[in-house]
């Protein structure tokens, strides 16, 4: 970037890498977990089946998506940086102040927190690519 060049391609070889890694394992994982989660980690354990799928499946877009997150920092896109901070804590305060407020159970409080922060790395891997496209040289010294 500071050579004046775009790094977007860097991001998607890192993005097809870490997919490549990761599609698989998580893929069997989120599978087989209902049917094996007692087995791996006792009965007691079983009741949480669904909350280990939905945490996964969260888990898969940040694997994914916290390499290649950078974008925003390298070229000094500060504005963005704290918006999407903003972005993040209203994601998390939102399900909590319903969960709180009566009007979402656990199951549905915890769809729609990890639902709204992977929709948010989402946008951000989106955001990074757009950032890691823009050539802008910048002066060293």
């Amino acid at each position: 970037y500071f050579d004046g060049k775009n790094f977007s391609g860097t991001m998607i070889n890192v993005l097809i890498l870490t997919m490549s890694i990761s599609l698989i394992p998580f893929s069997i994982v989120i599978y087989f977990a209902p049917s094996y989660m007692g087995l791996f980690f006792g009965t007691e354990w079983q009741p949480a089946a669904f909350s280990m799928i939905v945490m996964l499946c969260g888990a898969l877009i940040g694997f994914n998506s916290n390499p290649i997150d950078k974008a925003s920092v390298i070229v000094g896109a500060h504005r963005y940086m704290i918006s999407w901070q903003v972005m993040r804590l209203i994601a998390d305060a939102v399900p909590a102040g319903c969960a709180i407020a009566g009007w979402l159970g656990y199951e549905s409080y915890l769809v729609m927190s990890v639902a709204g922060r992977s929709l948010l790395y989402v946008f951000d891997t989106v955001m990074g690519f757009v950032f890691a496209s823009r050539v802008e040289p910048k002066a060293t010294k």
